[in-house]
């Protein structure tokens, strides 16, 4: 597409443009005793932005955790289990 401007004219142009999809993140893994290796089933996974938690999971049986659709951005991060102490990243 072109467009020819003319001097001493006045020209509007009004244009539509479709926004791009963002691309989601995931995060998963596995939460183990960091001494044993056993999995730890239950453990909560957090991220926050702004002290708000945005997105949570809890670990399976097998210490087996998965976050999808992440909207892109920095978050901390906390992982906390009953009788374990939090890990914060």
């Amino acid at each position: 597409m072109s467009i020819t401007l003319v001097t001493g004219q006045e020209y509007q142009l009004s244009i539509g443009l479709e926004p791009i999809p963002v691309a989601k993140a995931r995060l998963y893994g596995t939460v183990a005793d960091a001494d044993t290796g056993t999995p730890i089933q239950g453990a909560v996974i957090k991220l926050a932005q702004g002290g708000v938690t945005k997105y949570q999971a809890t670990s399976s049986s097998s210490g087996y955790y998965n976050i999808d659709n992440i909207e892109p951005g920095t978050y901390n991060g906390l992982v906390s289990a009953t009788g374990y102490g939090d890990y914060v990243f």
